[in-house]
């Protein structure tokens, strides 16, 4: 799942970065487009708390053993990365 995710968060990544080394363009693009921006924040928010439940919850799945914690950590590690996506994704149509 991580790699169907993966490549294509990869490609929008290389192209926010291409975007953002016109300097002058970059910027009034984030201005004009404050809405936008403000939702990829907010995908990209979302994504640090799932990350920070799914770690803990592998990390008291190393402890306890039991594998609904495993199962649950994987699936909100999952969702974080597909939140990350969104984000790229969003920042691309931003700078575009």
């Amino acid at each position: 799942m991580f790699f169907v995710i993966g490549i294509p968060a990869i490609y929008l990544t290389l192209r926010s970065i291409l975007f953002l080394r016109r300097d002058s363009i970059a910027s009034s693009r984030i201005f004009l487009r404050r809405e936008m921006m403000i939702k990829a924040s907010r995908f990209l928010l979302l994504s640090s708390i799932m990350g920070v439940l799914g770690a803990g919850q592998a990390y008291v799945w190393s402890i306890t053993g039991l594998d609904i914690l495993r199962i649950s950590g994987g699936l909100f590690l999952i969702g974080m990365a597909a939140l990350i996506l969104l984000y790229l994704r969003l920042l691309n149509h931003v700078l575009r």
